[in-house]
């Protein structure tokens, strides 16, 4: 015969006695309240005479002794019930509730999308691809990771309304806020444990480099991990399955951006960068009325939205096996990280300073594993402090970008060279490349904090070879525009991939417009090879 204990979990963390109520919740109680439901249910509470203990006492300790649980509460992405995870009973107490997908059309989130990101774009396939993998996730109950997505835009471009309210509705709508526990400044995240839609908005960790490259450890560990310890106060942390999907918002000004991870090679495939554009919303939003108006349409379409998504994939260019889709990087985002580099202002620093003399080597080019620069500490400090460093002006600076196109990572090279597994059309990318040289508006190849008072310059040489495994593109000018090399190889490489033809670089630099550009190539495989100078008066 059932007896009244069972169903009755014990919490030894919380000292709570949980059980199901109306409504199919698990609910935790005291002691005495057990007790008191106990002796509903018709047992004893008095001990009678030849026990030793009443029969609620024997039910609480049978209960304490073999039904006892060491989580209880709600989790991530999980239905309620008792489960196991990592060995360990956990109760989860409530069941999440994600919009069952309808037949239909959502016509103001696709426009507001489309305002955002352009429907149909690069960027707007992977936010896409990224809310249906997310959302089949928790549909089909299996864990599948998902990208950190960062999205940048102007105040009222949109940006944390799609957040809080398209992406949380898709997702379950059970939010936290996890900046403390991702930027180091706290050990405690049992908070996140019930939320599936972990979002940060209009925040970021911090620009210090260590703080950021913690922000980016924990992040990498929130995209693919499928278990996580989580730790609350006064209580030993506990290994616990949630299903999570991280968003990011920030304004778009380069030191909001810095404050983003590091995107080195390990965190490149997991966080993705978005820009939105700022337009006018699909619908009235200028009193609150209105934006609680605009917020029930949306949430009105999200069963329609996932009803697409579910027979809707990402273009085959776009697709991966892990995630479902790749993480894209917006040009302008990436150029603004990238730029932060410490190797990256020490560049810029060099770029300045004709202390630094490199060995000749093929074309009377420096020439690799030579001792190229035989100066100092102190002589170094003495030409990047002083105003010594600033009496010669350049006449030509000639830049090399290494890529090392083979299907192994590099070993010795790692942060030297760009590798790109996929075989690359080295001479459709020299020919691509002859386009761009000549006097121009490099417009399209400008970082967007470029500081320089015109987009007009003459690239003298800009020429690809393979050299076996690794391919060289050379440039050589009497000046560069901020990030030009890199936004030109990044391009080039598109052309290498067949995604663009040698002519798509000519229409891409008439249009004169930074969106037209391919992604930004990463600092890694960029060397300043030499620099010319004349003497110039003080």
């Amino acid at each position: 015969m059932p007896s009244v204990t069972d169903g009755v979990l014990f919490a030894a963390m919380e000292n709570k006695y949980y059980r199901r109520v109306a409504g199919g919740t698990w609910e935790g109680f005291s002691q005495g309240d057990t007790r008191l439901h106990f002796r509903m249910m018709g047992l004893r509470d008095i001990v009678a005479r030849g026990e030793a203990v009443s029969p609620v006492d024997a039910a609480i300790h049978r209960i304490q002794e073999t039904q006892v649980v060491q989580y209880a509460g709600p989790l991530a992405g999980h239905k309620s019930g008792l489960r196991e995870v990592n060995g360990v009973k956990i109760l989860v107490t409530k069941d999440p509730v994600f919009p069952a997908p309808a037949r239909g059309v959502f016509p103001v989130t696709r426009a507001l999308l489309d305002n955002m990101f352009e429907w149909n774009s690069e960027q707007c396939n992977f936010l896409l691809g990224w809310l249906k993998y997310g959302y089949e996730s928790y549909h089909y109950g299996k864990h599948r990771p998902g990208q950190i997505v960062a999205i940048a835009g102007e105040k009222d471009s949109g940006k944390s309304f799609i957040q809080g309210v398209l992406f949380t509705e898709c997702f379950g709508g059970r939010t936290a806020d996890p900046m403390r526990y991702m930027s180091g400044r706290s050990d405690f995240n049992s908070d996140l444990a019930a939320a599936e839609h972990l979002m940060i908005e209009d925040a970021v960790a911090s620009t210090k480099l260590d703080v950021r490259r913690h922000f980016g450890s924990v992040s990498k560990q929130f995209a693919v991990n499928m278990k996580h310890s989580i730790h609350g106060k006064f209580v030993n942390a506990l290994t616990l399955d949630p299903r999570w999907r991280v968003s990011i918002t920030l304004n778009k000004e380069p030191e909001n951006i810095c404050g983003l991870p590091p995107l080195d090679e390990s965190l490149e495939d997991k966080l993705a960068l978005l820009l939105a554009d700022k337009k006018p919303m699909p619908m009235p939003v200028s009193t609150l009325d209105e934006k609680e108006a605009f917020a029930r349409t949306i949430r009105a379409e999200v069963p329609a939205l996932c009803h697409w998504l579910l027979g809707w994939s990402p273009p085959a260019g776009q697709a991966c096996p892990r995630f479902g889709v790749v993480a894209y990087h917006h040009p302008v985002m990436l150029e603004a990280l990238q730029d932060q580099a410490p190797e990256i202002k020490l560049m810029a620093l060099i770029d300045r300073c004709p202390v630094f003399k490199l060995a000749q080597g093929r074309d009377g080019l420096p020439a690799w594993g030579t001792d190229a620069v035989r100066v100092t500490a102190e002589e170094v400090e003495h030409a990047l402090s002083s105003d010594d460093a600033t009496r010669f002006s350049a006449t030509r600076r000639y830049y090399l970008y290494r890529i090392l196109n083979r299907r192994s990572p590099p070993a010795l090279d790692r942060g030297k060279v760009w590798w790109l597994p996929v075989d690359l059309d080295s001479d459709a990318m020299h020919a691509a490349a002859q386009h761009l040289v000549g006097k121009h508006d490099f417009t399209t190849f400008r970082a967007a904090q470029c500081q320089a008072n015109s987009p007009v310059k003459t690239l003298d040489h800009f020429e690809v070879a393979r050299y076996g495994e690794l391919i060289e593109v050379r440039a050589d000018a009497r000046s560069f525009l901020h990030n030009q090399v890199r936004s030109m190889v990044g391009s080039l490489r598109l052309v290498g991939e067949g995604k663009w033809t040698p002519r798509d670089m000519k229409h891409a630099l008439d249009a004169a417009d930074r969106t037209a550009c391919g992604p930004v190539a990463p600092p890694d495989g960029l060397y300043l090879l030499r620099v010319g100078y004349s003497s110039a008066e003080k």
